[in-house]
């Protein structure tokens, strides 16, 4: 029993600052506000073995205000120059990152993991009971301002981008892991286990995170989709078939979330479109016993993921 007590009174935990004045997301952490913020500094390499400081200082920091949760991270003094590149969104795996990994719940079953090179472009994926989602998209903010020996990146993460509980006192738990592609090296905050089976039961309390109790607000998504018919003709030649009325060959469709508060919502479909499963990923069957599964694209499933997931 003292044991137990001890472990869990030693147990790393980030503190977040609440603020009032207008965070600017441009990669430069010039605001007061952040000189307030308690940073999390004690980074330990989990990949591709254990043990180990990562080359400089990396500080991570944490505010918010009633819309957004704000992170501030600084790398400096490392003895190399980090790998950045602009380039489209995603995809930055070849890239130096910082990932933060957020538990609204508190369970350790589901998250959200956010990835930024130095730059600030951003990569995000859907955790659900021990599967990643990364066709998995929300909205949010991001800014960095890379330099040879480190690199600064701000971050807004709407509330409204967040699905959690409305409960008297949030139980948010919290990842952080910094990446270094030159040496094939990751270190966290808190010490993570790479072999752990549930890498969200490893993460640490976000002391004084308060997120509002309100909705994730109204998403509204009309669909136009065309239907193209060719045939052959008597030469065996692909041809346009005969001209056919506008009706029968486009397909509107529209699609509503409502967020009605942060744990109830409402959805709502007319002709919906299903172009986002993917049907025709190409598969080789080299075992009759199971059956083939399709990646999961579309956003009202991947979007409350954990509650079709067990």
């Amino acid at each position: 029993m003292i044991f137990l007590l001890s472990a869990v009174l030693a147990q790393e935990s980030a503190s977040l600052v609440p603020v009032k004045t207008k965070i600017e997301v441009d990669g430069v952490l010039s605001e007061e506000e952040w000189k307030h913020a308690t940073p999390i500094d004690n980074f330990i390499q989990y990949l591709p073995t254990e043990g180990g400081a990562p080359s400089g200082e990396t500080l991570v920091r944490f505010l918010q205000d009633e819309k957004n949760l704000y992170i501030g991270i600084e790398v400096n003094d490392t003895d190399y120059q980090p790998q950045a590149t602009i380039t489209a969104r995603e995809q930055i795996n070849d890239d130096d990152q910082v990932g933060i990994y957020i538990d609204t719940v508190g369970d350790g079953r589901t998250g959200y993991i956010f990835y930024f090179n130095p730059y600030g472009i951003q990569q995000d994926i859907r955790y659900a009971n021990g599967s990643w989602f990364v066709e998995w998209n929300t909205v949010y903010y991001s800014k960095g301002r890379p330099r040879k020996d480190g690199y600064t990146i701000e971050i807004a993460i709407p509330f409204r981008s967040l699905r959690y509980p409305e409960v008297e006192k949030s139980d948010w738990r919290i990842m952080v892991t910094r990446k270094n592609p030159a040496k094939g090296a990751k270190y966290a905050w808190p010490k993570l286990k790479r072999t752990h089976p549930r890498m969200f039961l490893q993460a640490a309390p976000l002391q004084g995170v308060q997120p509002p109790p309100r909705g994730a607000g109204l998403s509204l998504q009309p669909t136009l989709s065309a239907l193209y018919d060719m045939e052959r003709d008597d030469d065996n030649v692909l041809v346009p078939r005969q001209e056919e009325k506008i009706e029968e060959y486009l397909r509107p469709s529209f699609d509503m979330l409502w967020g009605i508060s942060s744990n109830t919502g409402l959805a709502a479909t007319i002709n919906p479109d299903f172009s986002q499963i993917e049907g025709d990923v190409r598969q080789l069957n080299l075992n009759q016993r199971f059956a083939f599964n399709y990646p999961e694209r579309r956003p009202f499933f991947l979007d409350n993921i954990d509650f079709f997931i067990v």
